[in-house]
């Protein structure tokens, strides 16, 4: 069976095809993966004919566009990462992109691309996560060989030895965060007898649900990050004598506690129920004091700290005397 496509572009798209410069893509056959393509509209086209043995199947008239995509071949990849102790066979997806070559991985947690250059002198890495998961310890295994790719550590594929020459420290953060999101996962199954039926990925959301969870149940507190120049802004009432004279806020530093109600957590499609969600933050300093009336203050508070302590627990905190409970610790 022959088949030909014969159509005709402008220079300028002729040229984008040669350079292989991509608009869209398309999804892979029985796969998640999306296989870059140009797109071109007939508009763009003067003429457009598709004929199998002499006999016209289409032409500009009865299709609306057209799509190229590079050529893709199926093939088994052996990954192995010896400082870890990781050896995974799956199979590849390899396409050709100018002058480098492109391997889709489709692994438990994400589709992980690798992207090599010819000479084998120059390789990145880019992952999209999947949804959900099936296996917590093939996550935690994978999210490990995943990290040590995008740190640089020196990794076989198929026998070639391969090191990344570029560390992306941003996706290294994000990483490192979903594995103690699996990590917590894990321990919330040993450790509370719970069974997930099912796994959602990593996200920031996930992530703290995951650690309110595990704390709460542990009675521990857990450190967060804070944004860069997360402050707090509250009232002081001058008549009240429990709150401080509002002229030692532009001189002390303080302890700063907001405690708030959670409710129910959902995680991976169980509901788990926490009273309250107290923050601590250690080392606050008054950044703005602005009189409200005669008596009213509004203070915007500055966290000196680039973290804080979270606790998650059934009852409110409550001063006694220097000490304040947090029904799981006490801070004096």
């Amino acid at each position: 069976m022959e088949s030909k496509i014969n159509f005709t572009v402008p220079t300028q798209l002729k040229n984008a095809i040669e350079d292989g410069c991509y608009n869209s893509s398309i999804l892979l056959n029985g796969t998640h993966i999306k296989i870059p393509a140009l797109k071109i509209p007939t508009e763009n086209m003067s003429n457009f004919s598709h004929s199998i043995n002499g006999i016209s199947f289409a032409n500009k008239d009865n299709i609306s566009s057209f799509i190229l995509s590079p050529s893709v071949e199926e093939m088994k990849v052996t990954l192995k990462m010896p400082s870890i102790g990781f050896k995974e066979t799956k199979v590849g997806y390899r396409h050709q992109e100018k002058s480098a070559v492109i391997i889709d991985i489709e692994t438990p947690i994400c589709i992980l691309s690798i992207s090599i250059d010819r000479s084998l002198t120059k390789m990145n890495f880019n992952i999209q996560s999947n949804d959900t998961y099936t296996n917590n310890q093939d996550a935690i295994k994978w999210i490990d060989f995943i990290i040590g790719s995008f740190s640089g550590k020196t990794f076989f594929i198929n026998g070639i030895k391969l090191k990344s020459d570029v560390t992306q420290k941003k996706d290294i953060e994000d990483l490192r965060k979903a594995k103690v999101f699996y990590e917590t996962i894990r321990l919330i199954e040993m450790e509370m007898n719970v069974d997930f039926d099912v796994y959602e990925n990593y996200s920031s959301r996930n992530l703290f649900n995951a650690l309110c969870v595990y704390h709460y149940f542990a009675k521990k507190g857990f450190i967060k990050e804070l944004p860069k120049n997360a402050t707090i802004t509250f009232e002081v009432d001058s008549r009240d004598p429990q709150n401080v004279p509002v002229d030692k806020f532009s001189k002390d530093e303080f302890v700063m506690v907001k405690c708030e109600p959670l409710g129910n957590v959902e995680l991976n499609k169980k509901s788990f129920y926490i009273p309250f969600c107290t923050t601590v933050f250690m080392d606050c300093k008054a950044e703005k004091v602005t009189k409200l009336d005669e008596y009213k203050y509004s203070v915007t508070m500055r966290d000196e700290s680039p973290k804080c302590t979270i606790w998650c627990t059934d009852t409110k905190p409550k001063q006694e005397g220097n000490v304040l409970n947090l029904g799981c610790k006490k801070i004096s």
